[in-house]
C-alpha cells in the first residue's frame, strides 16, 4: 500500500514496479499445504521456492511474483507474495521463499 492519508483515513494505491522478468525456477518443497486462521477465515498456504538468477537483487518479503509463462500451464498468472529471503556470499542463484493463499 501507499502512504497513509490521515484526511480520508485510507491508503494511497501504489504502482507496481517490475524488478525482473526472465527465467526462474518455481517449485514446492513439499505436497502438503498448511491450513492456516486469517482473521475469522480459514485458508490454504502452500509455500514454493523461485528460484532466480544471483543478479537479481532488491528483492524485499511482501514483494510479488506473477507467474507470466511457464512450462506447468498450472502456474501461469498465479500471484505468490515473497516471506523469506536466502542470501549467500557465494551463490549463482538466489533463492525466496513464496506463498500462495487460496
Amino acid at each position: 500500500n501507499g502512504a497513509f492519508d490521515e484526511n480520508t483515513g485510507t491508503y494511497g494505491s501504489t504502482t507496481p514496479t517490475e524488478i525482473y522478468e526472465g527465467a526462474c525456477r518455481m517449485g514446492s518443497p513439499g505436497l502438503v499445504p498448511s491450513e492456516v486462521v486469517a482473521g475469522e477465515q480459514q485458508v490454504t498456504q502452500q509455500s514454493y521456492v523461485l528460484t532466480l538468477p544471483a543478479s537479481v537483487t532488491t528483492i524485499e518479503v511482501d514483494d510479488t511474483v506473477t507467474m507470466l509463462t511457464s512450462a506447468d500451464a498450472d502456474l501461469v498468472n498465479r500471484v505468490f507474495r515473497i516471506v523469506g529471503l536466502k542470501h549467500s556470499s557465494i551463490g549463482v542463484q538466489r533463492r525466496v521463499l513464496c506463498e500462495e493463499t487460496t
